[in-house]
């Protein structure tokens, strides 16, 4: 019985940390972003189904965010974050804030995961963005269609 319980308590540990290392401190933003700033613009878009079959995704979300500096810097932090447990990445910085991100997460399941981020400001620009999406595409294709973009 000492031998079930034990590796029944092995199982759980396993299958409570793989849940919680798919969860993202980014997602409540793309799935709920508000702003308190009444002139700040911000832009959702989630696609799922067979509109990215061509690109062998299964979920892109994305959120631009422009005139919301506190929104904005919400993104970065959970961006940030998220980025610790990315198994690669490639970042940039300006002024010490984080400019431009490209994380590969841990697969989800048999999924992988990436994240884009695009702090524009820092360059002149007016939006901060950040793009999730998930699929069997590979990081050579994420790449290349998000520089379409």
């Amino acid at each position: 019985m000492n031998r079930f319980l034990t590796m029944l308590t092995l199982i759980l540990i396993t299958s409570l940390s793989a849940i919680a290392q798919q969860k993202l401190a980014i997602m409540p933003l793309l799935d709920n972003a508000t702003s308190t700033n009444p002139s700040a613009e911000i832009a959702s878009v989630e696609v799922s189904g067979k509109q990215l079959k061509p690109h062998n995704l299964s979920i892109y979300k994305s959120l631009s965010v422009s005139g919301d500096a506190a929104l904005a810097e919400k993104m970065e932090r959970a961006v940030m974050h998220d980025g610790t447990s990315a198994e690669s990445r490639e970042v940039s910085l300006r002024d010490g804030r984080l400019y431009f991100g490209f994380y590969t997460m841990p697969p989800a399941g048999k999924e992988n995961r990436y994240i884009f981020y695009l702090n524009a400001t820092l360059a002149g620009g007016t939006k901060t963005t950040i793009i999730y999406m998930q699929g069997k595409a590979g990081e050579a294709s994420i790449k290349k269609m998000i520089k379409k973009q």
